[in-house]
């Protein structure tokens, strides 16, 4: 079960199938789930498998929703079968006790809170003056129950007259997260600073303490010395309860990698001038929780500048910029002469029809020269961002001021000290296996730890990440579900506990935006929220393993002709001085290696990587280093074949010791960035590519797109990716349309044309944007036709 953007209630099982759906939509006797409005809603099944509890940090209720009655059209979200009322603010964790009778929960309002559902009666409250509850469970038994305090404390309570037990104190930093192990014995408790301590239930010991790799400290509000960060015009500001997120009410100062991760990237990446740290305004992450109304309007100074002794006043002031404008979003540049006169020198503008309109310029060197009075003994630099509401940002690095007899002033922020976050991306989810005798956690990738010792026992990863993953009933397999990206379905893997292997993997289709998910291993079911649920069946794990279309790169059958791909070697690393050096550069023979006899006379060695899937993005590190990737594709009879690739930086590809694709770009790796179609020659086939970082980290992606074999790409519109700016349709040998939006959300629609649309062969395309102008735009393999 999940939540989503789009306000709709599904069941699914997992390969697809919607077997029931809910959705606004007037006159049709369906339901509008409005009453859930959180990105970041939690929810909890009830032990039997029959209800399901939702909350959110933007509701004061909880809600109760039988899932028979959702089968069968008489419940949802917005009319639920149970609505608690009690808290004064949103609700930020749910748990049901163990035989289904209480409901425990923590919110905003600095409570925690117990609910009796059967027999009926009132709720019991659990505050303290000054502090909040952040994460409360049951024990197994059901007779006590544990609170998270953002005090760093954890409290056990008498489920009974909540009575407090005892207060442990064994964290720097607030404990979002408190669980049992299921025999009770051992309880665990988790900080944003990264550390797990495990506990004994009876004698209250610290038996164990865990540091995960500290991936929190990404962000400061504190600027360098003597700079001030004015942000009384961001609503909520200095209110953790009202302030958005609190990272982005006003300028601060990020780790970049970290802001665009946490962002979902959207573009970010693309400022390839800025590292390390880097300040940023962004209006649109802020406003993804509550805030007090109102535009968001932040203004951050430098401190002073002396220009005592600068007899040259002509000055030019650099720095790096990425701008993304949209609505009323402006931004600009003040000087500060003495203290006291100001003068604008930059304004820009997201309104087309200003004299400041600046336009999309994600990766930008700015230059503004400056003249400067001579009667001016000091001067600061005012970098305002304002009339924002939930637009995008601007983030600046690499701030220099220079006159002819060099700079003047700088300022790259890379000695500002990082903390810990506080809203955005600082928490981890941390569980223990059913034995008790493992934790694992999850943050980007699931771990698994002994629970005795601490000792990391395994990672997985899936890219683009891993937002959640669960151990089965008898701990013997793990389930993963990847992060949403936006064109890509989200995917569900099991892996073997025996020898941590992949077994299986299906798509979660949509469960684009979804950020919150649970399996019932009781129910057979998976749930995820986001703002309306869905619930996909677990029954399909119980078949025989199939292999995802996208992700088996071992022998894959294309169009019943088969096409065997063989594994992936690598040569190199190779380091030059210069990223253009790198390019040009012929490290090996590279067009020489035509044949399987070829290679045998490399004198580089060859590394057999059989670990780089295709379908998957494969990040590797150092700035100007050159991998070469070898393998072989072997058909059975000459026939065509189209590649989908991608490339953090510089791309060449030979074909049997012909150049068939060559690129020399900076950038950040992504899927499907070229697409090409190669003719390849009965038997085995050498493919060489070379990739080129151009930043710290780059890498590669490789697959082989066997739903267009023998038929048109749409280059960069193709309907499974969706990243066409409007609507991609396409169809075969006259079945419905296969449609996508530019959102990501993509699936089968009975839709029929009334007349043959464009013919290639046994594919129908056609493309129609929907840009601003109101146009309708006709494209056929991303050409424009009318």
């Amino acid at each position: 079960m999940s939540i989503t953007q789009n306000q709709t209630m599904y069941f699914w099982n997992l390969n697809g199938e919607i077997t029931t759906s809910f959705q606004h939509s007037s006159g049709t006797g369906s339901y509008r789930l409005s009453s859930i409005t959180s990105l970041s809603s939690k929810f909890d099944f009830e032990p039997k498998g029959n209800n399901v509890a939702v909350v959110s940090p933007s509701d004061k209720t909880v809600k109760i929703v039988n899932l028979a009655d959702v089968e069968k059209n008489e419940a949802s979200l917005g009319f639920p079968t149970q609505l608690l009322k009690g808290h004064k603010q949103g609700i930020t964790d749910i748990c049901y006790s163990a035989e289904g009778r209480f409901i425990l929960t923590a919110s905003q309002d600095k409570t925690a809170k117990v609910w009796r559902l059967a027999p009926k009666g009132k709720l019991k409250p659990i505050e303290q003056p000054g502090v909040s509850y952040l994460d409360a469970q049951f024990s197994p038994n059901g007779e006590r129950l544990l609170a998270a305090l953002n005090s760093g404390a954890v409290e056990e309570r008498d489920q009974g007259d909540m009575a407090l037990v005892s207060s442990l104190n064994g964290h720097e930093e607030n404990v979002f997260m408190v669980q049992h192990n299921p025999s009770g014995d051992r309880f665990l408790s988790a900080s944003r600073d990264g550390v797990i301590n495990v506990w004994d239930a009876r004698n209250k010991d610290k038996k164990v303490t865990i540091k995960i790799k500290d991936r929190n400290k990404v962000w400061t509000k504190q600027p360098p010395l003597n700079w001030e960060i004015d942000d009384s015009g961001v609503p909520g500001a200095g209110d953790p309860n009202n302030d958005g997120i609190t990272e982005w009410a006003g300028w601060s100062f990020p780790d970049k990698n970290w802001w665009i991760k946490v962002s979902a990237d959207q573009r970010r990446s693309r400022f390839t001038k800025g590292s390390g740290i880097i300040a940023v305004a962004d209006s649109d992450e802020w406003d993804d929780a509550t805030h007090l109304p109102g535009n968001y309007n932040t203004f951050l100074t430098t401190s002073e500048i002396k220009l005592d002794g600068i007899k040259q006043r002509d000055l030019v002031l650099n720095f790096d910029s990425a701008w993304q404008p949209e609505g009323l979003q402006s931004a600009n540049i003040e000087l500060i002469y003495d203290g006291e006169k100001r003068i604008e020198i930059m304004r820009w503008d997201s309104v087309k029809s200003s004299s400041g309109f600046k336009g999309f310029s994600p990766n930008e060197a700015v230059a503004i020269p400056i003249n400067v009075p001579d009667s001016a003994n000091t001067m600061q630099l005012v970098f305002g961002y304002f009339n924002a509401l939930n637009n995008w940002y601007w983030a600046i690095d690499n701030i220099t001021l220079s006159s002819t007899g060099g700079i003047i002033f700088r300022e790259d922020f890379e000695g500002l000290n990082l903390g810990h976050s506080i809203d955005e991306g600082s928490e981890f989810d941390v569980s223990f296996s059913p034995d008790g005798q493992k934790i694992l956690t999850t943050q980007d990738d699931a771990q698994i730890l002994d629970a005795n010792t601490g000792e990391n026992l395994h990672r997985f990863y899936q890219w683009p990440g891993i937002a959640y993953s669960k151990f089965n009933h008898d701990g013997s397999y793990l389930y993963t579900v990847t992060k949403g990206l936006q064109g890509f379905d989200r995917k569900m893997a099991l892996w073997s506990m025996k020898d941590f292997k992949k077994e299986k993997e299906y798509n979660l289709r949509h469960a684009n935006w979804i950020d919150t998910f649970d399996i019932k291993n009781a129910a057979r079911k998976i749930i995820g929220v986001s703002i309306s649920p869905k619930i996909w069946n677990m029954d399909v794990f119980l078949t025989k393993s199939v292999g995802d279309n996208y992700l088996q790169w071992e022998k894959v059958n294309a169009n019943n002709d088969l096409i065997v791909l063989g594994d992936w070697n690598r040569i190199g690393p190779f380091h030059s001085e210069s990223y253009e050096e790198a390019y040009s550069k012929s490290y090996i023979p590279e067009t020489q290696i035509k044949s399987l006899n070829a290679i045998k006379t490399l004198d580089d060695d060859l590394t057999a990587s059989p670990e780089l899937q295709d379908g998957l993005v494969h990040l590797i590190e150092g700035e100007n280093r050159v991998n070469y990737l070898l393998r072989t594709i072997e058909v059975k009879r000459s026939r065509p074949i189209f590649l989908s690739l991608g490339s953090g930086g510089g791309i060449k590809l030979w074909h049997n010791g012909k150049l068939v694709l060559e690129n020399e770009i900076k950038r950040t790796v992504l899927p499907n960035q070229e697409n090409i179609k190669m003719e390849l020659a009965s038997g085995k086939n050498l493919i060489l590519m070379k990739i080129v970082n151009s930043q710290q980290e780059g890498g590669f992606f490789f697959s082989v797109n066997h739903n267009f074999d023998d038929a048109p790409i749409l280059s960069n519109m193709d309907w499974q990716f969706a990243y066409n700016p409007g609507y991609t349709l396409a169809y075969w040998k006259g079945a419905g349309f296969r449609w996508s939006i530019s959102d990501g959300i993509h699936s089968p629609r009975n839709y029929r044309p009334s007349k043959t649309p464009i013919d290639n062969g046994n594919w129908h395309h056609i493309v129609v944007s929907n840009d601003r102008s109101g146009n309708a735009v006709g494209y056929q393999n991303g050409s424009e036709i009318f």
